[in-house]
């Protein structure tokens, strides 16, 4: 995408530019270099949803960061799509790959915030009978994500990133998660036509690695970290994992301890935060280098970061 009238490779925004320093060679990126515990960075967005060419700028930028840290650090990424955050104009979209990608519910928090409690008849439902107060399901229902066991990244992010409810995070690999070799069916049953009609889709690998991935360590641990304050819910033993939803200010709060134990379970962070008006990345490494050269790579390419 060449450079036109409008573009750039990221205009100043003085909120942000507070505490996230502008550095010419890490645009559209800036990085808060007042931040010594880890390192954080902000990509801005103008608007939610994104328009379509900071949109396929994103895509295109996070799917190459995620074939380098698999080919450089061998750190796997997982999405996560927040519920809430799913437009009515995006659902049949979101209805039509679930079979295909897979997701499985799970709960996310803010820092310290209680999961919503359950309406009751003295302040809910009364004054919504009496006209008093208007129901918004919202107030009640949790904090969703759909994390996407089937693992097509590029499905994923051309689907969901842009619309402000995409979280990414980068661990380490469980070897829990590695399934054993799958035993081939012998060509006479797969090649049945009974066999075929009772199951014409089938992909035993995919389902095999789809269901090994529910072994993955990051669910009780995301649990037993973020879970804290949560324990005596009753809800909380059917939760399956919890995944932060951190702004830019949680980690400029967070002690140097907390954030420790963050980048224990994960390594890299990236969270659309409509409040911080674009993309938070969180690493546990300096990732200036890494920026710098796939931005580059993408301005070789001809292809910059559109200031709307």
């Amino acid at each position: 995408m060449p450079r036109g009238k409008g573009e750039s490779d990221g205009e100043q925004d003085e909120s942000r530019l507070s505490l996230l320093k502008e550095d010419k060679d890490l645009l559209p990126f800036r990085r808060a270099t007042e931040l010594k515990h880890c390192a954080l960075y902000w990509l801005p967005v103008q608007q939610i949803p994104a328009s379509s060419g900071q949109k396929k700028w994103m895509e295109v930028f996070f799917l190459k960061l995620s074939a380098r840290m698999k080919k450089d650090l061998e750190l796997r990424s997982e999405d996560f799509l927040q519920a809430k955050m799913v437009p009515e104009h995006l659902m049949n979209k979101f209805l039509n790959l679930q079979f295909q990608l897979n997701p499985m519910i799970g709960l996310t928090r803010r820092p310290g915030a209680p999961i919503p409690r359950l309406p009751d008849m003295e302040n809910d439902v009364k004054p919504m009978q009496e006209g008093k107060k208007t129901f918004d399901i919202n107030e009640y229902m949790p904090d969703y994500a759909y994390w996407f066991l089937a693992k097509q990244e590029k499905t994923q992010k051309e689907a969901f990133l842009g619309f402000g409810g995409l979280t990414t995070i980068f661990l380490k690999p469980d070897p829990k998660t590695e399934p054993p070799p799958l035993a081939k069916i012998p060509p006479s049953i797969g090649n049945h036509k009974i066999f075929k009609q009772l199951l014409p889709d089938i992909e035993p690998e995919r389902f095999q690695e789809q269901t090994y991935s529910l072994l993955d360590d990051f669910l009780p641990k995301s649990k037993e970290l973020f879970g804290k304050g949560l324990e005596d819910d009753p809800q909380f033993p059917g939760i399956l994992y919890i995944l932060p939803l951190l702004q830019t200010k949680d980690f400029f709060a967070a002690a140097k301890e907390e954030i420790k134990e963050w980048f224990d379970l994960f390594d890299i962070y990236i969270n659309e935060s409509p409040v911080d008006k674009g993309i938070v990345m969180g690493s546990k490494e300096d990732l200036d280098e890494v920026i710098i050269d796939l931005v580059e790579q993408m301005r070789d390419e001809e292809f910059v970061y559109p200031a709307v």
